[in-house]
């Protein structure tokens, strides 16, 4: 990561949850491709990604931390079971953001590449799987568009999140990639600084919705007290016309009493 990008990283998800999901577990291998085994890359992933992630202040919950699926049973495994179990957790954290870690798989062994799916109906997913696919693509030259997807860890949970394929086990070169601590690192680098940008451009909008609001409401409180000093100063001004309208009215009352007295003294006279 470039020294200025990882200085404003270091604290940029300060305050921010997030919810790795580590894919399948147990009984569910996921992909099984050149005897390796999909869940054990994934859960190797998201322990490093969770690395990263407090390295740049978030507060990181894990579905899971070793070799097992949701309902941890030894028996009648059953992916219902463990889907829902999947979801209930990870909403249970109540995060902002939600990372689940796949691998992909393909009958074609040439395919290749990652791919980030976000849920179908999700603006805001959208844009997180964008930003991360943008970041993700820098490391890995992928040319598998960002997807909308009805996948359930996506569509049940009311966390904002993505589903991230980091690649093809299928594909012997990119499985080789997978497996390696060190490209591993590399591709949660780069989630996280996908992550991170679209973390910063919402508080952004954020902050100016909130200034915007702020000036809207001064400008309210401040037509307000106009309205209300003009009020003021409306019945000051009809205070004074009634002031002056009853000094006229005792002048007037005044100068007619004078007038009769002289008239009587006229006929006296």
């Amino acid at each position: 990561m470039p020294e200025g990008v990882e200085a404003q990283a270091h604290q940029s998800l300060k305050n921010v949850k997030v919810v790795i999901d580590a894919g399948h577990g147990g009984f569910d291998n996921g992909a099984i491709e050149y005897g390796y085994y999909e869940d054990n890359i994934n859960l190797e992933i998201a322990l490093k990604m969770k690395d990263e992630l407090e390295k740049s202040g978030a507060k990181v919950y894990l579905t899971r931390d070793g070799d097992y699926d949701m309902t941890k049973r030894n028996h009648h495994y059953s992916k219902q079971d463990d889907m829902y179990l999947r979801v209930k957790k990870i909403d249970s954290y109540k995060c902002d953001y939600l990372l689940s870690i796949h691998q992909n798989a393909s009958g074609n062994r040439s395919a290749w590449g990652s791919q980030v799916f976000y849920y179908y109906r999700s603006k805001q997913g959208k844009a997180l799987a964008f930003d991360i696919d943008q970041s993700l693509k820098q490391l890995t030259n992928s040319r598998k568009p960002i997807s909308g997807c009805g996948f359930r860890v996506l569509r049940a949970t009311k966390t904002l999140g993505v589903l991230i394929e980091c690649g093809f086990l299928s594909n012997y070169n990119e499985c080789g990639q997978l497996r390696s601590k060190n490209y591993q690192k590399k591709l949660c680098q780069k989630v996280k600084e996908g992550l991170i940008k679209y973390h910063l451009r919402i508080m952004t909008q954020k902050k100016k919705k909130t200034a915007k609001n702020n000036a809207g409401h001064f400008l309210d409180y401040l037509e307000i007290k106009s309205k209300e000093n003009m009020e003021t100063k409306k019945d000051a001004a009809n205070s004074r016309v009634r002031i002056i309208v009853c000094l006229i009215v005792a002048i007037i009352a005044i100068l007619f009493q004078i007038f009769e007295k002289c008239c009587d003294l006229k006929c006296i006279l």
